[in-house]
């Protein structure tokens, strides 16, 4: 089948793999930029648009409805009823920092003066969407058709390259066209948000402030713009001067900048990077505060290199959970800083991925999981089995604990450590053997069998108290010895006919629903003799 392909492309992935994403203006310009531009990502290499919900303004029949845009097949397709101002939406689940969409058509005549609109709306009404006239979409690239060109259809639409990229989670395709509208596949690529500069606008502090020409007040560190006119100072020769700031509460720091003043020269350098839970005693060496990098030589004023920045994975550190982050120089001259940025993520954000557990032989329970960012991050991790107590596994993703009772329900948590909210999964333990069944019963009557007295023996049994699986589904009964071969029956008692003066055994042991055998019950009786006389 030949496609008409239509490729929009903000923003190329050209590494699936961890950035810092910075706007390019900032490396090149003394301007000032808002630190909501600054994020850190990650690229996904997998279609965002993959089996997610799709909507319609119409469609023809059963099999050509919305979902077949996102199916992974590009031999099904959407069709739209033969009328102009048709749409089709997917919604990703989730806001991405869109980078690439990809919409495949077999029908170039049917994909004629399309748009592409986005929207970070968390939800938008399934019908109508009132495109193009509609404030919660915005179009992300002029009117467009698909235009012959030999065997194969092609089009391709490139947005400026400027770095910024649309927050959207759905995607629509809209066409004016009165010959509506067929789409075989739609795929979407782009940058999961991982956090935000956590920083900005917080409650700030400093040891002290240079009031002249004008107050370099320490909000003016964190209040949003980087290589403004405005920055923190402290006062003139004198050591031992930190800014701190507080971040309201605990997150998982991925990383910090610190920016020295455009103007300024040598009055960043001899740094602590300082990081704690308490704001007490704020000092390198201090046993509060655990020292995140050390920036020992001067950082230069001329952009873009004035900043030195920590990173957990250059450094080989697990990812660590803090509230307060602090600037503590030692320089004499005294500390000057710009701007710092923190990146955080929540504790309850931050949760381990594809928690599996098994269980395994004899009587033992295994759990494995991924990362909740990329193999790039060391975490460390703890699991918790039903109602035993935390366990340390380090930075293991995977762990073993045994002593289990069979068949019973397990619940399974696994957290990051300094996370305040586990991953749960629930198993049920392997089946093991029942116990004994239970005696329960034995009567007995004199009768007469075959022209002779005998006793009739009712024994019963109760069912194991301990099944340890499912059911019992059958006894194994051997009589009327225990070298006798067994006989099998789903009932709870059994009919024997005995002679007066006979000893025996009728030794009886429980199947559950795995084919477990229990031990046998073993009950021995001597009949009364019988009186032939009469």
């Amino acid at each position: 089948m030949l496609f008409s392909t239509f490729t929009h492309l903000l923003t190329p992935c050209e590494a699936y793999t961890l950035e810092w994403e910075k706007q390019p203006l900032l490396h090149y310009y003394s301007i000032s930029i808002p630190l909501h531009q600054y994020i850190y990502w990650i690229c996904s290499s997998t279609n965002l648009a993959n089996g997610k919900a799709t909507h319609s303004k119409t469609s023809t029949n059963d099999s050509h409805r919305p979902p077949e845009a996102v199916d992974g097949e590009r031999n099904s397709y959407f069709q739209s009823s033969t009328s102009a101002n048709q749409w089709w939406r997917v919604d990703l689940g989730g806001s991405y920092y869109v980078g690439v969409i990809k919409v495949y058509s077999s029908q170039y005549e049917k994909f004629q003066q399309v748009s592409i609109f986005l929207s970070n709306t968390e939800t938008v009404p399934t019908s109508p969407l009132n495109l193009p006239n509609n404030n919660d979409w915005t179009e992300s690239t002029s009117q467009f058709s698909l235009t012959a060109d030999g065997d194969d259809f092609v089009t391709y639409i490139t947005s400026s390259q400027d770095g910024s990229l649309p927050e959207s989670r759905h995607i629509a395709v809209y066409s004016t066209s009165s010959d509506g509208l067929v789409i075989n596949e739609v795929e979407v690529y782009g940058y999961e948000v991982l956090t935000r500069n956590v920083a900005v606008r917080k409650s700030v502090g400093s040891s002290s402030v240079l009031p002249i020409p004008s107050d370099r007040t320490a909000d003016k560190a964190n209040d949003g713009l980087i290589n403004s006119d405005d920055f923190y100072r402290s006062e003139n020769d004198v050591g031992d001067q930190w800014w701190k700031v507080d971040l309201d509460t605990q997150y998982f720091i991925v990383g910090v900048l610190v920016y020295n003043h455009k103007n300024i020269i040598s009055r960043l350098q001899k740094v602590h990077l300082l990081a704690a839970n308490t704001d007490v005693d704020r000092k390198p060496n201090s046993i509060e505060w655990t020292e995140l990098y050390y920036q020992d030589t001067r950082i230069t004023h001329f952009i873009p290199n004035n900043y030195f920045q920590y990173n957990p994975v250059d450094e080989r550190d697990p990812l660590s959970v803090y509230r307060y982050v602090a600037v503590y120089s030692t320089y004499k001259p005294g500390l000057v800083v710009s701007e710092v940025l923190v990146f955080g993520i929540e504790k309850s954000e931050l949760l381990v991925k594809n928690m599996k557990a098994e269980p395994k032989e004899p009587d033992c329970v295994k759990v494995n999981w991924e990362t909740p960012l990329t193999d790039s991050y060391t975490f460390q991790y703890q699991v918790r089995y039903g109602s035993r107590p935390w366990k340390d596994t380090d930075t293991s993703l995977s762990d073993e604990e045994c002593g289990f009772s069979a068949y019973k329900e397990v619940v399974v948590e696994v957290k990051v450590v300094g996370s305040d909210k586990p991953e749960r999964t629930t198993l049920t333990t392997n089946c093991a053997d029942p116990s004994k069944p239970r005696k329960d019963n034995l009567q007995q009557v004199e009768v007469t069998n075959l022209g002779r007295k005998m006793w009739r023996y009712t024994i019963s049994w109760k069912a194991p108290s301990n099944i340890n699986c499912e059911s019992i589904t059958e006894y194994k009964i051997r009589y009327p010895d225990v070298t006798s071969e067994e006989i099998v029956t789903t009932d709870t008692s059994y009919e024997v006919y005995v002679e007066g003066g006979v000893e025996f055994t009728l030794s009886v042991r429980a199947v559950n629903n795995m084919g477990l055998h229990s031990d046998y019950l073993d009950i021995t009786e001597t009949s009364p003799d019988i009186d032939h006389s009469f």
